[in-house]
């Protein structure tokens, strides 16, 4: 996943008050925010085609899906 690619899929995640499915300290729009800034933090160093690491593809996706354990 590039990092064009999760910035468009974080566009499209819940943003909300309620908590989050991945940690549920944290609400859902504050989730977002949290992996939202670990991206443009490479975003700042690389050019939007850079590929991230599993790690950071498996944060987008459970923000995205909103899921503690999501399938991708």
């Amino acid at each position: 996943m590039t990092i064009k690619e999760s910035l468009v899929l974080l566009e499209d995640a819940p943003s909300d008050d309620t908590p989050s499915a991945v940690n549920p300290v944290f609400s859902t729009s504050q989730s977002v925010t949290i992996v939202l800034d670990g991206i443009l933090s490479y975003l700042k160093k690389n050019d939007e085609d850079y590929v991230l690491s599993d790690i950071y593809e498996k944060r987008v996706w459970q923000v995205v899906k909103n899921q503690r354990r999501p399938r991708y």
